[in-house]
């Protein structure tokens, strides 16, 4: 086993996510400490000099603009989102706060820990289950309620002269 050499916040007000998280550092191999900071701590707690790595619960809304603050402050530290729901519109707004990495709790433990090793080595890693939830469109489609006459594509039409 070794060493992580950053301190490790587990940023939640949800308790049931701390023993998974347990058991993502230790599949890692890590014999590390952590501290469970809420969303409203995570300023204060990151006030030390040592880099860090960040994991945010990011199920219950989180300000970005805070995030996006957060990493300039530190940038020494790593930031990373473990998130269930994952959506185009989340993983691109996760891209764009400029986090190091987006996690899926539903991951298998072997994954997951093998994508928090390669943040932690420097690699910006996205990785999610395979179907990324899709949020329906504005508009929806509601079927014809006349059958579709389909023959007219089928006609042969010879040229005006």
């Amino acid at each position: 086993m070794s060493r992580l050499d950053r301190k490790i916040f587990l940023v939640t007000e949800r308790p049931p996510l701390v023993a998974g998280f347990l058991q993502l550092l230790h599949a890692t191999g890590w014999e590390s400490a952590f501290s469970i900071v809420s969303p409203l701590e995570l300023s204060n707690a990151l006030a030390i000099q040592e880099p860090c790595l960040v994991v945010i619960d990011a199920e219950p809304s989180f300000d970005w603009q805070e995030l996006v603050d957060l990493r300039r402050h530190k940038p020494d530290s790593l930031f990373v989102l473990w998130a269930s729901r994952v959506t185009p519109d989340f993983a691109l707004a996760a891209v764009e706060a400029g986090v190091d990495g987006l996690i899926s709790t539903k991951l298998p433990l072997a994954d997951a820990s093998q994508t928090l090793v390669q943040i932690c080595q420097g690699e910006r890693c996205f990785r999610f289950d395979a179907e990324m939830e899709r949020q329906p469109l504005g508009a929806v489609r509601h079927p014809s309620r006349k059958p579709f006459d389909a023959s007219w594509m089928f006609t042969e039409c010879a040229p005006e002269r």
